[in-house]
């Protein structure tokens, strides 16, 4: 798959390739206060759900869930449209 931004080709690569550089997105839900998490930077809290992406590190941020007591958790990768969204995102950074 090519990604082109500005007319240049800024990607070339399978999409699974794709997917795994861009990380999961994790969503969760604590007893705790969800302010009490200490998350990434990209960290988010709506209603209640923490959720944040998890690049290569993803068993720190597993084991670090397991100080807290987990209401729900759904882990996801990215879809193709979430994955063209962060690459024009960059461009904007």
């Amino acid at each position: 798959m090519g990604i082109i931004r500005d007319g240049k080709l800024v990607a070339l690569e399978d999409i699974e390739t794709l997917k795994n550089k861009k990380g999961k997105i994790i969503k969760l839900k604590i007893k705790e206060e969800p302010e009490k998490f200490k998350g990434p930077e990209n960290m988010k809290i709506i209603d209640g759900w923490i959720e944040f992406i998890a690049l290569k590190d993803i068993d720190q941020w597993i084991k670090e869930l397991a100080n807290y007591t987990i209401i729900d958790l759904e882990i996801n990768e990215f879809s193709l449209e979430d994955i063209f969204i962060r690459f024009y995102e960059e461009e904007q950074t």
